[in-house]
């Protein structure tokens, strides 16, 4: 699992990375990569560099906002590596969260967040990954591959 988190405040982006962190060892899962980016522009940059799984992408931030960040990576990132994107907002903003929406948001959580709303977040990905990995083993399973042999 890859996971990217955009916040252009750092003791956040490390609060949050320290709780995915404890939350994947704490199911002995050790194949997990947490990155960090400050702003929209090195999220695109590394989303396009590295594929990740999940995003957590804050709104207000300087420079590259996390809606135009949120706006770029769905129009511009082919289908097969769009991400499932979590924005943090710090705003109860109705417009923001429909402007998100409308942009390709899959998840809202505000901030302050609580541990477990990130943890709700981690395990609904974990489970939505292998409901697709078991469908495709299945469909895999009915192939016939009797010519090939």
């Amino acid at each position: 699992m890859k996971i990217l988190i955009v916040d252009d405040v750092n003791t956040n982006a490390a609060y949050l990375s320290a709780l995915i962190s404890s939350y994947y060892e704490e199911i002995k899962n050790d194949n997990v990569k947490v990155d960090i980016a400050s702003n929209g522009y090195e999220a695109i940059g590394m989303e396009v560099m590295y594929h990740y799984d999940l995003i957590f992408l804050d709104v207000m931030m300087p420079k590259f906002d996390g809606l135009e960040a949120l706006k770029a990576i769905r129009t511009t990132i082919i289908a097969k590596h769009q991400p499932y994107i979590c924005v943090l907002t710090g705003l109860s903003d109705k417009e923001k969260i429909d402007k998100c929406k409308q942009f390709g948001a899959n998840a809202f959580v505000t901030k302050p967040y609580s541990p477990d709303a990130i943890i709700t977040i981690l395990k609904n990905l974990e489970d939505k990954k292998l409901q697709v990995e078991k469908a495709f083993d299945e469909e895999e399973t009915q192939l016939d591959l009797s010519g090939l042999v």
